[in-house]
């Protein structure tokens, strides 16, 4: 959810809002129910740990292309925010073009300050790299 808000190109919708049909439906998709609630594009995910760390399927609905998902996608990682960033970027390139910047990372320097920092796309994982 935060990836999606933070590039500023989504709306995301509140599920408590959502019909008791939508809530239940899992990794189903009903493109007239979708359409009935103001989404045009719905991002369904069935993340589960495996012995090598986690499997994220990952599914893409646009409700103007009906009921199949336009992008059904495995990802397998150590961790649940690698394999979350690299499905929504693949979700921004289907509606973009570009992949998203998910997992990369940006540095900076604080005004008037004398370290310099390097913080995930995503504004998480804040690291110092100087020491002055």
């Amino acid at each position: 959810r935060r990836d999606f808000q933070v590039m500023g190109l989504f709306k995301v919708l509140d599920p408590a809002s959502f019909p008791p049909a939508l809530q239940s439906e899992g990794l189903g998709f009903s493109s007239a129910l979708w359409t009935q609630v103001g989404a045009q594009g719905v991002v369904k995910m069935d993340l589960k740990r495996s012995s090598g760390g986690v499997v994220l399927e990952g599914r893409l609905f646009q409700t103007a292309r009906g009921d199949a998902a336009t992008l059904a996608r495995t990802y397998q990682g150590n961790d649940v925010r690698t394999v979350v960033h690299a499905f929504v970027n693949d979700v921004v390139g289907e509606f973009t073009g570009t992949k998203g910047p998910f997992g990369s990372r940006i540095v900076f320097s604080q005004p008037k300050g004398r370290e310099i920092m390097s913080v995930g796309a995503d504004g998480s994982q804040p690291h110092v790299l100087t020491n002055m």
